[in-house]
């Protein structure tokens, strides 16, 4: 089930503000306390430029999401509260190319709740600020880099990530640094490789990497 709870649309501005943007999905396991939400938005804003009937493409010149939320549940080994989802639309292809281009997109205050029943695990990423200038797969834009930023907190502790890419350009390239404080490796220790004898005891993870990729 999908809902929303009211849109407001600009016709000359070419505007549109939804409120209370949520899927929902329905609870087929022993869990009571697994949360039916799987998805929602508080308010989504866009802002479509009247160039995309010029050009007969999609242009946007804003996109801002504040406080998406996102409940991801495992439930067996290859069993997750989506999985029926990913089976539905994996398969569907399209030989369509769609000219876009997406300026000054914002992701502000967003969670993601990942809850492990297989591995009694429970992960959340909270106070997720996101940003990419923008996002074209016109050719004049394919060799411009596009520098994103990302923060926000895992299970607590600080993570930061910024950097510069170009996705559409032939020649892949990107360079990420990433920065991360305090992360509590005993919260992740049921996803160690640490070899079957050895236990972890206690443990923190400091990081100030930067990493360069090209194709």
């Amino acid at each position: 089930p999908v809902s929303i709870q009211s849109i407001d649309i600009q016709p000359f501005s070419l505007e549109i503000i939804a409120h209370g943007f949520q899927i929902e999905k329905e609870i087929e396991n022993e869990h009571e306390d697994a949360d039916n939400i799987l998805f929602s938005v508080d308010e989504l804003y866009i802002n479509v430029s009247a160039t995309s009937i010029a050009h007969l493409s999609l242009i946007v010149s804003s996109v801002t999401i504040k406080k998406p939320i996102l409940h991801l549940v495992r439930e067996g080994k290859n069993q997750f509260n989506i999985s029926d989802l990913i089976e539905k639309f994996s398969g569907r292809t399209s030989d369509d190319k769609l000219m876009l281009s997406i300026s000054n997109i914002v992701v502000e205050d967003g969670n993601f709740e990942f809850i492990d029943y297989f591995k009694n695990s429970h992960q959340k990423i909270s106070e997720i600020n996101f940003g990419i200038p923008f996002i074209s797969n016109f050719e004049n834009d394919l060799k411009t880099w596009i520098e994103p930023y990302f923060n926000a907190k895992i299970n607590g502790s600080s993570f930061a990530l910024s950097g510069k890419v170009r996705p559409f350009s032939g020649k892949q390239e990107a360079t990420l640094d990433l920065k991360l404080k305090n992360i509590d490796l005993m919260q992740m220790k049921e996803y160690s490789p640490v070899p079957i004898g050895i236990n972890l005891l206690s443990g923190y993870f400091d990081s100030n990497l930067q990493l360069i990729y090209t194709q």
